[in-house]
């Protein structure tokens, strides 16, 4: 099952099977949580922190126990044109299918997870999608492993909105 997070900037939409933002008190900011399958009956929670724009997860294994977990600091991932940082980021979030061949990282093949997570930021207009790095091995394995998320590509669906 994928799970997408609710879009706040057209309204608090709330649908319990999927995931929910909730306004911190009085601000924009906007704190998000999904779930992305990573193995057969094997699903990654992640949690969006919009104070210091990291995205986190943890992956439940079949103990019950979290397991792997993982990180992305976005506002290294997301620039204004000038190279700036964006200082009211406003980040969506969307799981999906990939069927993704292992990613070279420095050299070395990383098995990804068959599933992507996509990030746009509403400012920018760009979206960068989110490989999960994922080996069957680490179903039963104890917590510990700290991963991070591995950016696949970017792009600009739309010019960006003028400061």
């Amino acid at each position: 099952m994928l799970l997408i997070s609710t879009v706040l900037l057209v309204g608090n939409l709330r649908d319990a099977s999927a995931a929910e933002s909730v306004r911190d008190s009085g601000k924009q900011d906007v704190t998000t949580v999904l779930t992305v399958p990573v193995d057969t009956g094997i699903e990654a929670f992640f949690f969006y922190d919009p104070i210091r724009q990291v995205l986190s997860g943890s992956v439940l294994s079949p103990s019950g126990k979290f397991s792997v977990s993982y990180r992305a600091q976005l506002s290294t991932m997301f620039k204004k044109a000038n190279a700036e940082p964006i200082k009211d980021a406003r980040f969506l979030f969307v799981s999906g299918q990939a069927r993704l061949l292992p990613v070279n990282l420095k050299g070395i093949k990383q098995r990804v997870a068959q599933q992507a997570i996509y990030v746009a930021e509403v400012t920018t207009g760009r979206v960068v999608a989110l490989g999960i790095p994922w080996s069957p091995t680490w179903r039963t394995e104890a917590p510990g492993r700290k991963v991070k998320l591995i950016p696949l590509d970017a792009r600009t669906v739309r010019p960006a909105i003028p400061d």
